[in-house]
């Protein structure tokens, strides 16, 4: 027996079909906008993490020892020698697990199953109860320059030292993770691995987590490159201030509304970089016009003309120009006007 029917509800939709450019070095806020829906509206920002082929070799350079809190359910800080982006934030330093991961709070937590790898931001080589017998030569080993991070376990499993479990993983400055397997690991275990950003909806399990035998595998992860120094507040603001070159990013943004159906919207954004300022070089009187040159700055696709009767206040947008001179056809004989000129990347 069956019911056929069809359902019908008031989905939110995010109404932004872009955002305004940013200017290197000045504080940037722009409110989000939403239609339908029911209010209260909850914002955040999506971060997708794509699994894909490792074609580095296992990593021999982390030997260091780390010491941890304890062999077994214990914790260890590194401070990085860069700042590592993960899930939209910058961390410059994590923290190590003996269980098989790098966490970025700064106590211990229980991560043994996929369900702890989703429920936690966490980087998850080998999920499971971990324990190193120092006796065997087990322990945690680091390598760390300003590029990148290596982190290396010789571990069994708490209980059972006879097992045999060698594991690394490589986090880089530009956000690409890789993990390695050893060989000759032991096989038949239950274990998980993955990043995750503590939620369903931001979380990749690995292709090989809970491989009947991991020994040699390996595999990486990478994600789209985001504006670090800008954040997205729950009511949608987002906000922040960047510095540097011209580049565009394209954000994931997310609206719930009251009734939990949401609305996901890729958005570009831009940085435009600080461009030099225009240096009058002439101003030429006409018959009621003016004609002001200018010289080229680097970069500039146009440039906007200002005006005004006072030449400390008052100046309003005349027009915009893409060529080094303009005339002001709407002067008028016997007053005096000062101009100034500012340049403009887009187009």
């Amino acid at each position: 027996m069956s019911v056929t029917t069809s359902t019908s509800f008031n989905q939110p939709s995010i109404t932004n079909s872009s955002l305004p450019d940013a200017q290197s070095g000045l504080p940037y806020s722009e409110q989000l906008s939403v239609s339908n829906g029911v209010s209260p509206y909850v914002w955040d920002t999506l971060y997708d993490y794509t699994e894909v082929t490792n074609s580095n070799t296992f990593p021999t350079e982390a030997e260091i020892p780390l010491t941890t809190n304890s062999d077994d359910d214990g914790i260890a800080r590194i401070d990085l020698d860069f700042d590592f982006p993960f899930y939209g934030k910058l961390y410059d330093h994590i923290t190590v697990c003996t269980d098989g991961s790098i966490l970025f709070g700064d106590e211990f937590v229980y991560v043994r199953n996929e369900g702890d790898i989703i429920a936690t931001r966490a980087i998850t080589v080998y999920s499971q109860d971990l324990q190193a017998y120092p006796v065997d030569g087990d322990g945690i080993f680091y390598y760390k320059d300003a590029d990148h991070l290596t982190v290396r376990w010789k571990t069994s499993i708490c209980g059972y030292q006879a097992m045999n479990l060698e594991f690394a993983v490589k986090i880089y400055a530009d956000s690409h993770i890789e993990f390695f397997y050893g060989t000759g690991l032991t096989a038949g275990l239950v274990w998980s691995a993955g990043v995750s950003n503590g939620s369903s909806a931001d979380c990749n399990i690995s292709q090989y987590s809970n491989t009947y035998d991991p020994s040699g595998l390996k595999t990486s992860f990478t994600t789209l490159d985001f504006p670090y120094g800008m954040s997205l507040s729950t009511d949608g603001i987002f906000s922040g201030t960047l510095s540097g070159t011209d580049n565009t990013w394209n954000i994931k943004f997310r609206v719930t509304d009251s009734n939990n159906i949401s609305d996901i919207k890729t958005i570009p954004f831009a940085l435009q970089a600080v461009l030099g300022t225009p240096v009058i070089t002439a101003i030429t009187g006409g018959s009621a016009s003016a004609t002001i040159v200018w010289e080229a700055v680097a970069g500039a696709v146009s440039y906007r003309i200002y005006r005004s009767a006072d030449p400390y206040s008052g100046f309003t947008y005349l027009d915009t120009s893409s060529s080094t001179s303009y005339t002001d056809n709407s002067v008028i004989t016997g007053n005096k006007y000062f101009y100034y000129i500012t340049a403009d990347n887009s187009k």
